[in-house]
């Protein structure tokens, strides 16, 4: 962390000769910290008092934040809408995009985010003689059971079943809930790394604080309940805890190789201290400025009278009493602003300082924040939202390159957690990405992908997924509002029919078989309209009053027979469930309650036949709707 080997020989070299200084020789170099503990509390400590490097790492951050997209490791195999949907829930409930944005900023600021899925459990005790079980809580909260947590860490109570007195067996139930599981970020400051330079191969060892053993020695019940065995396994013996592998995920800033780092990274507010350091000290000197030169000095004096030696006030009056006197009028003053007053010669007023705008290095601080920005990879166009429309695309391009490494590392935290959470949770293993940055893309290339799409040149899964939309979700979303649309206009068209038979009772026309809808058959209307076979009458067309013909089942009923064979049943069903679908729905209502009544069979072959003719309907539909909407096949 201190300066540079090269440059500090170079340095040395200089020191005792007649040559010009060193250039490397500033008090920045003279001020950067030399062990990494230092380091790691001086950018955390940018970070907080710095709130310009805070909103530009913040920004850089939720810049490369975009949504996530869940799918099978296996290009061959597509993942199913039940399991994305269960991966998209989880990742919702766990609150997965700000858990990466806050890992992100560990990054930023310390050069290293340590990152851990945890598993919660129930911790119970259980008696060694006779197995009763009891939560933790409850032995802990209750009296009769004597609770005590003793200092060889070892549970002690008295079982009310058996009356045994001493250590009690620790189980540890795992909540098998994937809602439950705790994403939880480490300390830089509690980690230390096991690191061989050989292969590169890094291990992850945790130094528990003071707090949290202390806590556990107390007996608290909260930490005794949520601290795991080999932790407190740790805690007893007063060493590290050492992770297994797989389960601490590190992100880092990348360094030089030649750099001894042993595994960490580095900040880049570090290797950018000189310039903080430079930024930090216009700041200072800026406050100065501000507490001295801000607000002018205010002098009052009386003034000096040309003549005699007595006429002037200065020599012939007590300056200690001008003072009162002046003092008394500047209270009364700011008590009442509108007062008048008197003096008996005449005075003058003097404003000193106030000249900060033209002392204050306005200039250079901010030359000093560009450059500190800009060494941090923030654009200060971007920072400042001041990119113009014909240089932004290129230059957030360039940006969006210049932190691929960014990207890259999120999208393998990402592949971590869905592996880590399926073999906690024993499901199938899937793959993720966040969606490609799209923030500098121009209308121009979406109107061209969408003209591309419209001539079938690119799929409509590409063309609506430059959209930000999945083709599949809104292709089911078109055939549910084709499928709602044909229900309420089936739900209108029996609402009017039942309208016309409302009216058709009301004023004494012959109403149909059956008297309608929930109403009980008029036999003089029935024998006016000539009995069918059956007991069924003429129908009514309710549009235009006037009987029609007899339906297809009323012909079935009324000629030679019922079809006897599968064959003939099926035929005649799928015949009858076209003619019925074309006639008014009272019609169709009449002729289906006429046959359930004779054969049962027929009637439920029939509906399955309509329910299947609607079924394509509704599918045929849907496709006309979105190839009027989105053209293609």
């Amino acid at each position: 962390m201190a300066t540079n080997g090269a440059a500090r020989r170079f340095t040395n070299s200089l020191r005792n000769s007649e040559a010009f200084p060193s250039p490397w020789m500033d008090m920045a170099s003279m001020e950067m910290p030399d062990d990494f503990k230092t380091a790691l509390e001086f950018c955390e400590y940018i970070y907080d008092a710095n709130p310009t490097v805070n909103m530009a790492l913040r920004r850089i951050v939720a810049y490369f934040l975009t949504d996530i997209e869940f799918g099978s490791r296996s290009s061959q195999k597509h993942l199913s809408d039940d399991e994305r949907d269960k991966w998209e829930s989880l990742s919702e409930n766990l609150c997965l995009l700000k858990f990466i944005y806050e890992l992100n900023l560990d990054r930023m600021v310390y050069g290293n985010a340590f990152a851990s899925v945890l598993v919660p459990f129930r911790r119970f005790l259980s008696c060694k003689t006779c197995k009763f079980e009891v939560k933790l809580s409850e032995a802990h909260d209750n009296t009769r059971f004597g609770f005590k947590f003793t200092s060889e860490f070892k549970f002690h109570a008295i079982c009310p079943k058996c009356s045994y007195t001493g250590e009690w067996k620790v189980i540890d139930r795992v909540n098998d809930n994937p809602e439950d599981l705790v994403l939880k970020r480490w300390s830089p400051h509690d980690i230390e790394l096991r690191y061989d330079s050989y292969t590169g191969r890094t291990g992850y060892v945790w130094r528990i604080p003071e707090e949290d053993k202390k806590a556990v020695r107390a007996g608290r019940l909260f930490n005794l309940e949520t601290v795991s065995m080999p932790v407190m396994e740790a805690m007893k013996k007063n060493q590290l805890f050492v992770f297994n592998d797989g389960v601490i995920f590190h992100q880092k800033e990348s360094t030089l190789a030649g750099r001894l780092n042993r595994g960490w990274g580095v900040s880049r507010l570090l290797t950018n201290f000189r310039q903080a350091w430079y930024v930090q000290v216009l700041h200072r000197y800026n406050e100065s400025i501000a507490l001295d030169y801000v607000i002018p000095f205010r002098v009052v004096t009386p003034v000096q009278a040309s003549g005699t030696v007595t006429s002037d006030p200065l020599a012939r009056g007590s300056m200690q009493s001008f003072q009162s006197r002046m003092q008394a009028m500047f209270r009364k003053r700011r008590r009442d602003p509108a007062s008048w007053f008197t003096m008996p010669y005449p005075i003058q007023y003097t404003a000193l300082g106030g000249d900060a705008q033209q002392l204050a290095p306005r200039e250079l601080l901010d030359q000093g924040l560009d450059t500190l920005l800009n060494g941090l990879g923030t654009p200060v166009e971007l920072y400042k939202g001041t990119l113009q429309m014909q240089a932004a695309p290129v230059s957030m391009r360039l940006f969006e390159a210049t932190w691929n490494h960014l990207v890259f590392d999120n999208n393998r935290f990402l592949r971590w957690f869905c592996d880590r959470v399926s073999k906690l949770m024993s499901w199938e293993f899937i793959g993720a990405t966040h969606r490609r940055v799209q923030h500098a893309d121009d209308m121009q290339r979406h109107m061209a992908l969408i003209e591309l799409m419209m001539a079938g040149v690119v799929s409509q899964t590409s063309g609506l997924k430059s959209l930000g939309m999945e083709y599949h979700d809104e292709l089911r979303k078109k055939t549910d509002e084709a499928k709602a649309e044909q229900d309420e206009q089936s739900q209108l068209q029996e609402g009017l029919d039942q309208q016309a038979y409302a009216k058709q009772v009301a004023t004494g026309a012959p109403p149909m078989a059956g008297g309608g809808p929930g109403m009980p058959m008029d036999p003089a209307a029935a024998a006016a309209g000539g009995a069918q076979a059956g007991g069924t009458a003429m129908p009514v067309d309710p549009a235009t009053g006037q009987p029609v013909s007899g339906g297809p089942i009323s012909s079935m009923l009324s000629g030679p027979g019922i079809p006897q064979t599968p064959e003939e049943m099926m035929e005649s069903a799928e015949a009858i469930a076209n003619d019925l679908l074309s006639r008014p729905a009272m019609q169709r209502q009449s002729e289906l309650r006429a046959l359930s009544k004779k054969n049962k069979v027929m009637y439920d072959l029939i509906l399955a036949k309509m329910d299947d003719i609607r079924e394509r309907a509704r599918s045929i539909g849907g496709m006309q709707v979105m190839q009027q909407e989105f053209g293609g096949g």
